[in-house]
């Protein structure tokens, strides 16, 4: 915002001498705000869970939950239902 104002001051050739100086002085913004990344197969892939909702079992109701895993070369997806969220059970759903 202060960048264009500082420009508009210099492009109108206003007797701003202080806003000239800033300009040159000043770091450009960067134009990307992401980074672009070369992964290797099977290198990285994204995670996540998902509360679905509850689930009549004999004896109440327990909590479902999606488990989602996205590789990040191939966009190869892989989706299961858990119903809980213990290390054992989110070990055993990256691994099958």
């Amino acid at each position: 915002m202060e960048q264009r104002r500082l420009r508009s001051c210099a492009a109108k050739r206003a007797a701003c001498a202080a806003c000239a100086a800033l300009l040159k002085v000043r770091p450009r913004p960067r134009r990307e705000i992401f980074l672009h990344t070369e992964p290797l197969v099977g290198e990285q892939a994204l995670v996540d869970w998902a509360y679905v909702g509850k689930l009549p079992v004999p004896g109440g109701e327990r909590a479902l939950w999606l488990f989602v895993m996205v590789l990040s070369y191939s966009r190869a997806l892989w989706a299961e239902f858990v119903m809980d969220l213990r290390c054992v059970t989110q070990k055993l759903a990256k691994t099958r």
